[in-house]
């Protein structure tokens, strides 16, 4: 389990991407199924982001979205995604799913 931290850990540093969530809270972005909150967790102490965001296709046109507060983090992470995309969760994790635009509007402006 550790090689498979290590190895996902530098997956998420060569192909994580900084966002904001929720207009003012840092986020780091991962188009990834394979990988969970601790794979971020070295990148985000070291660039101060206190929310990990997991994206992947789900299928034609459908992005599900998983987030996680592994730290402290003042944003109730599912009410946001409930009341924003529909989806739900607890304060420190949730997900939703996003449909092509909201994907593409993640993808190029880096705002969830």
């Amino acid at each position: 389990s550790r090689y498979e931290k290590q190895a996902g850990s530098k997956a998420v540093d060569c192909w994580g991407s900084p966002v904001t969530v929720a207009g003012k809270h840092a986020g780091l972005c991962c188009l990834t199924n394979r990988f969970g909150s601790l794979h971020f967790e070295e990148r985000m102490k070291r660039e101060g982001q206190e929310i990990a965001v997991c994206v992947n296709r789900s299928e034609a046109n459908k992005y599900k979205v998983s987030m996680y507060a592994p730290g402290d983090c003042s944003l109730d992470i599912g009410k946001y995604l409930a009341d924003t995309y529909g989806g739900g969760g607890h304060p420190g994790a949730g997900g939703c799913t996003l449909d092509f635009a909201q994907f593409k509007l993640l993808m190029t402006t880096g705002i969830i």
